[in-house]
Formats: structure tokens, C-alpha cells, sequence
């Protein structure tokens, strides 16, 4: 079940070919190697177009989105595997 979480959060990522891929996220001071990307999506809010993931390290589901106008990134929610 997906728990709400809705903190800012550190990704590093890998750009290639003009795609962008999150690598890992730090997450209350722990980095999270992500395996897969399993859904990319964007939604338009106003004039900013967010762009979301859904990312798994293989064992926990993450909901990211990147605010590119203040070039932040925020753990919208995450379903825990244990």
C-alpha cells in the first residue's frame, strides 16, 4: 500500500540522449539505488511541467516528480516491501 510521504529529496541522474533516468535518491540520509523505472509521466500545474517516476530499488516502489522552476525533487510516496 502506498503511504504518503510528500518530502524534498536528492536524486542523482543519468542523462542520456536527451532522457533523463533517476540513479539513486537519499532519502532520510540513505541512498536508495533505483533498479528500474516502471512509469514515467508528466503533468502540467500552472505553467511548470513536472515530470514523475515511478522508480523501484527492487524491493520498494517510489513516487518521485522533479520541479523543474526550482529544480527540486520530492518523495511523493513509497510502498514498502517489508
Amino acid at each position: 500500500m502506498l503511504e504518503e510521504i510528500n518530502e524534498k529529496i536528492a536524486c542523482e541522474i543519468l542523462f542520456k540522449k536527451g532522457k533523463a533516468t533517476p540513479r539513486y535518491l537519499l532519502w532520510k540520509k540513505r541512498w536508495y539505488k533505483i533498479e528500474k523505472v516502471l512509469l514515467r509521466w508528466e503533468e502540467r500545474k500552472g505553467r511548470e511541467l513536472l515530470r514523475h517516476f515511478s522508480v523501484t530499488d527492487g524491493c520498494n516502489t517510489f513516487h518521485i516528480v522533479f520541479y523543474p522552476e526550482s529544480l527540486t525533487w520530492k518523495l511523493l510516496g513509497i510502498d514498502k516491501c517489508d
